[in-house]
């Protein structure tokens, strides 16, 4: 079965299921390339009312600092839910703070799931946004894409059962594609836990270089990451790994 997520769903209203996420949740962890940790990254989630609040944050450390200077990309989104409890996009603002520049985009999503604001800004100056018009929709937010694939986790996917999601963050476009491969077990955080294992693939569309991690450039050979996430009643990331790039690259919880 293949489920292709656009956006948003038609006919939803604001709020119109309660928020899932039990209690506020907080997780750490630590990215490395060629088993260099390069950076930290940190996650929330919580309830807003009937909406959840989800927030990324990722700053450079290590040799990544060291050389590239102080890296942090910050993301924030609100996230609604439809009569059925799927998560609906509805508001998302992201930053990316170097040492010598600061972009910032913002996207408002109708309740219809069609794109409703788009804002994208270079040291504080409006600048268009370099994915093409036709490709800005449909789309969903990177953390409302994350909210779905829980929800999807949480509702027993069958072993090769497939998701897509259009991907769209203001200044990129990427087609995330997720193919559940079944229960497994795996080690985190000092413990070994139950786990969903899943592989996924992020196809850049529009908007990436080919020094970013994790994508796949159009032309190229499909690149396929690891990917094992929690059990709970909203699973949640445990690990990401990507050894067949040319710079293997891992994301790994540390605490939460």
């Amino acid at each position: 079965m293949v489920t292709t997520a656009l956006g948003a769903g038609l006919g939803w209203s604001r709020g119109a299921a309660a928020c899932p996420i039990p209690t506020d949740r907080r997780l750490a962890y630590d990215m490395l390339v060629s088993g260099i940790r390069v950076a930290d990254m940190e996650l929330r989630f919580q309830c807003a009312g009937s909406f959840a609040l989800v927030e990324m944050q990722i700053t450079s450390r290590g040799v990544a600092a060291f050389f590239g200077g102080r890296n942090r990309t910050s993301m924030n989104a609100l996230v609604g839910f439809d009569v059925e409890g799927q998560p609906q996009p509805t508001r998302f603002r992201a930053s990316y703070q170097k040492p010598d520049r600061l972009r910032e985009t913002e996207l408002e999503f109708a309740p219809d799931g069609s794109l409703s604001h788009l804002a994208t800004r270079n040291q504080g100056r409006p600048q268009e946004s370099p994915v093409p018009e036709a490709l800005r929709e449909p789309s969903i937010d990177p953390l409302a894409t994350l909210m779905s694939l829980s929800d999807w986790l949480a509702n027993d996917p069958a072993p090769g059962d497939t998701v897509v999601h259009p991907v769209f963050e203001g200044r990129k476009r990427a087609d995330l594609e997720a193919v559940y491969r079944g229960p497994a077990t795996v080690e985190v955080a000092g413990r070994r836990r139950d786990a969903h294992r899943l592989e996924a693939s992020l196809k850049g569309i529009s908007g990436f270089d080919a020094d970013d991690n994790f994508v796949t450039l159009p032309g190229e050979p499909r690149d396929w990451i690891d990917v094992y996430a929690s059990t709970d009643a909203v699973p949640v990331p445990l690990l990401m790994t990507n050894t067949s790039s040319r710079l293997p690259s891992r994301i790994e919880l540390t605490s939460g």
